[in-house]
């Protein structure tokens, strides 16, 4: 037999919505539940979308074919919207080792999430 009861869902719902909204900060709780709230929307990544993103790299390839990787700065600019993939571009400007980038792109998303989440 199952028993559900409508007030006793809705009292647990709000008490962890309160609970959430008194433990964090309000710009973090509201992102976390739009981060929630994301998991059931439809997602807008279509061949389109990978299409670009394929041609965006294949044009950076070229790029430091020809011109080399100091070519992609003009690139960063174009792309100022996602500063995880500017810092990157910019490790790989500054002639870091291969495994040096990766330990720094780690560290950094690492902290960021803990700074992020521990708060």
């Amino acid at each position: 037999m199952l028993f559900i009861s409508a007030s006793s869902l809705l009292l647990v719902v709000r008490g962890t919505l309160a609970a959430t909204f008194v433990g964090q900060e309000a710009r973090y709780s509201v992102l976390a539940l739009k981060g929630i709230g994301s998991t059931f929307w439809i997602q807008r990544v279509n061949r389109d979308v990978l299409n670009q993103e394929v041609g965006r790299i294949l044009l950076w390839r070229y790029l430091v074919q020809e011109h080399g990787f100091l070519s992609l700065e003009d690139e960063i600019k174009k792309m100022s919207r996602d500063p995880f993939l500017v810092f990157g571009v910019k490790l790989r400007i500054t002639a870091y080792e291969g495994s040096d980038e990766r330990t720094t792109l780690k560290t950094s998303t690492t902290g960021r999430l803990n700074a992020t989440w521990c708060r």
